[in-house]
């Protein structure tokens, strides 16, 4: 299960999260369960883990934004996941997606 996020979706498909910004959670965006949905044009900041996918297969996770995190984007159990376009900046696991 995640630990705290500040938005999470919670075993639901087809849904978009789009142009949110989240500071200082122990996850910014969390996805628990999901599939079929797009997490795009987000900004994460200082956070343990600016997003989050566990048990969450197929989903899109787009030109997001990260920075300061120790893991910007982060995959639990989680398979066939289209992760691109995403910039990882100043985190632990620095990269882009």
């Amino acid at each position: 299960m995640i630990p705290a996020p500040a938005l999470r979706l919670n075993g639901v498909s087809g849904v978009t999260v789009t142009h949110v910004t989240v500071d200082n959670f122990c996850v910014g965006i969390g996805l628990h369960g999901v599939s079929d949905a797009a997490v795009t044009h987000n900004t994460v900041l200082n956070n343990v883990r600016g997003i989050y996918l566990d048990s969450s297969n197929q989903n899109r996770i787009v030109a997001n934004y990260s920075y300061a995190q120790e893991n910007g984007i982060f995959l639990y159990e989680s398979w066939y996941n289209t992760i691109t376009g995403n910039i990882d900046a100043a985190s632990s696991s620095a990269r882009s997606h």
